[in-house]
C-alpha cells in the first residue's frame, strides 16, 4: 500500500516520491525473493502443482518480478533514455506499470 500511496499523494513532492516508491519496490522485491527462496529450498527446489498455496506463492513471486521489471523500464525511460516527458512510450509505459500494481493488488 506504501507504494500505491506515494503515487497518489506524494505527487507535489515528485522527487522524493520516486526515491521512496524505488526504494520501497526494491525492499518488497528482496523480502519475495528471500521467502521464495525459502521456500523452494524447504521443498527440495521441486513445486507442488496440487497444492494451491504453492501455485500462489509462485504466481505472486512472477508478477512481483515482472512488476519490478516494469518499473526499471519506466525508470529507464523517464530518466535514462532522452525523451521529453507525457510522450507516447512513457504514458504507455506508466500505464502498464500503474494498472499491473492495482491487478496484482486484487490478486493477492
Amino acid at each position: 500500500m506504501i507504494e500505491m500511496w506515494t503515487g497518489r499523494f506524494l505527487r507535489h513532492w515528485w522527487k522524493y516520491r520516486h526515491i521512496i516508491h524505488s526504494v520501497v519496490g526494491t525492499i518488497i522485491l528482496i523480502f519475495t525473493l528471500i521467502g521464495w527462496i525459502i521456500m523452494m529450498s524447504n521443498a527440495k527446489w521441486q513445486t507442488s502443482w496440487d497444492n494451491l498455496h504453492v501455485v500462489t506463492g509462485n504466481i505472486c513471486t512472477w508478477l512481483v518480478l515482472a512488476m519490478l521489471a516494469g518499473g526499471f523500464v519506466l525508470l529507464g525511460l523517464m530518466k535514462l533514455v532522452d525523451l521529453p516527458w507525457n510522450t507516447k512510450y512513457i504514458n504507455l509505459a506508466r500505464h502498464i506499470h500503474h494498472y499491473f500494481g492495482y491487478f496484482c493488488v486484487v490478486i493477492v
